[in-house]
């Protein structure tokens, strides 16, 4: 009977990384240089693109594709007629945009004034309906809302402006506002690093997935910094950020800016109003009793969003107004 043949088989020989001291014999090699598995697949997901994306779109880029800017305090039917024809500005995943002076300076102007008149005339009939929240103050839109005073003569005015605001924005970047938040900020306050929420829209069932927000009066920066842990859990002493060497991304909001991000930049980016650490000011939100002046300077209006991809994407929601 013959003997049955057993082919060897040749082991590759041990080869020294270019890179790092590992020594083995599944790695690769390039240009005559030996790399192990690791060091390989570190070098291939440099050529990868990056995840995230920070967009400028200037005012020049609008007025180019634009009949005429949107304003925030228009509700003339000529807006309308604008705000339905205006081109789409999508927003793509791992994006951060800003849109500089998105809003003409005066027109932000008269919107801070007129939500800052319409809170100080509730304020002074009804009671405040701005509230101490996380650091800065927010007003209650339900509250005002509802306001049944004749004093409050800004009001209707303040509460059109807004939801004008908010169609301008679902148009021009095809996005469903789900949810909206009116932040006031003295200089005193700032906004601590957080995650926005981006949770499922009860009442829809729709998922949030878009941030969007814009400056009305002065000047502060937005800031972004990644998160010290991928799981997004930060917790007790470990969640200290060693600030000499993070990476931080701060971003200035001038009167009339507009800032966009999505849900990918959210899990992996925490956001924030720094600290202008003005000394010897409180916290303290003002009464009916010292209504001569505001003690406000910024405004932002918030829009949590979804994608209208994702709102058709959605099934039995049981919303009507899907679109």
């Amino acid at each position: 009977m013959p003997e049955q043949f057993s082919p060897t088989r040749i082991q590759p020989p041990v080869q020294k990384c270019a890179w790092c001291p590992a020594e083995t014999t599944d790695g690769a090699s390039w240009r005559d240089k030996y790399f192990c598995k690791s060091c390989w697949a570190w070098w291939n997901e440099k050529k990868q693109p990056p995840q995230l994306r920070l967009r400028v779109i200037h005012r020049e880029q609008l007025r180019r594709c634009d009949r005429s800017r949107p304003k925030p305090c228009s509700s003339s039917p000529d807006h309308q007629d604008t705000v339905e024809s205006v081109s789409s500005w999508p927003i793509g995943l791992g994006e951060i945009i800003l849109l500089p002076g998105y809003y003409e300076d005066a027109d932000a102007r008269d919107c801070f004034d007129l939500l800052v008149s319409a809170q100080t005339e509730s304020r002074i009939s009804e009671g405040n309906p701005v509230i101490p929240w996380s650091c800065h103050h927010k007003l209650d839109l339900d509250k005002l809302e509802n306001s049944k005073s004749a004093d409050n003569r800004s009001k209707p005015a303040a509460m059109e402006m807004l939801e004008a605001l908010f169609r301008d924005w679902e148009r021009r970047f095809d996005v469903r506002v789900l949810e909206k938040r009116v932040n006031f900020y003295k200089d005193s306050d700032y906004k601590p690093f957080h995650q926005d929420s981006h949770c499922v829209h009860e009442p829809t069932g729709i998922q949030e997935e878009i941030t969007i927000a814009a400056t009305f009066g002065a000047a502060r920066d937005v800031a972004f910094r990644p998160l010290r842990s991928s799981s997004g859990v930060t917790t007790g002493r470990s969640a200290l950020h060693n600030n000499q060497d993070l990476f931080n991304l701060n971003l200035l909001q001038n009167n009339g800016d507009v800032l966009i991000f999505d849900t990918v930049v959210n899990k992996v980016l925490e956001h924030g109003v720094p600290d202008l650490r003005v000394a010897g000011v409180d916290n303290e939100v003002p009464t009916a009793v010292d209504a001569s002046t505001s003690p406000f300077t910024r405004i932002s209006v918030v829009a949590w969003c979804a994608r209208n991809s994702t709102v058709r994407s959605t099934r039995g929601h049981g919303d009507p107004c899907c679109r």
